[in-house]
């Protein structure tokens, strides 16, 4: 599978975009080590938009963060699917890894009080 060209002119390198559903493509050549690794989620508020941010703590010394900002239709997708597919892709849009991860109720509520919407 390969990630469209057209949507990775809109992608920076070293950097993540929602795709589709609960898909988000991370244009780098920085992979996790390991599927099996433990992964902390950060919600924080920049003006009017909410991003989200993923440390998988795959090296202690230097965890890999994965951040990008949501809009409503990639919280109800995550919402039911309590799952985000972290796509990484390079720079002709091969899919070089994908990591799951998995969102727990609570994870939910937190990103919905901070988009304030209700859960």
């Amino acid at each position: 599978m390969r990630v469209s060209k057209d949507f990775l002119e809109k992608v920076e390198m070293d950097s993540c975009v929602p795709y589709k559903d609960s898909e988000v493509v991370c244009l780098t050549e920085d992979l996790p080590g390991s599927d099996n690794v433990p992964v902390q989620l950060e919600v924080d508020r920049e003006g009017g938009n909410v991003l989200l941010r993923h440390v998988i703590l795959d090296r202690e010394d230097n965890p890999l963060y994965v951040e990008y900002f949501i809009d409503r239709n990639f919280l109800e997708s995550i919402s039911s699917t309590k799952t985000v597919s972290i796509l990484f892709v390079n720079v002709e849009g091969d899919i070089r890894k994908r990591f799951s991860i998995r969102l727990s109720d609570e994870d939910i509520r937190l990103i919905r009080s901070e988009m304030r919407i209700g859960s």
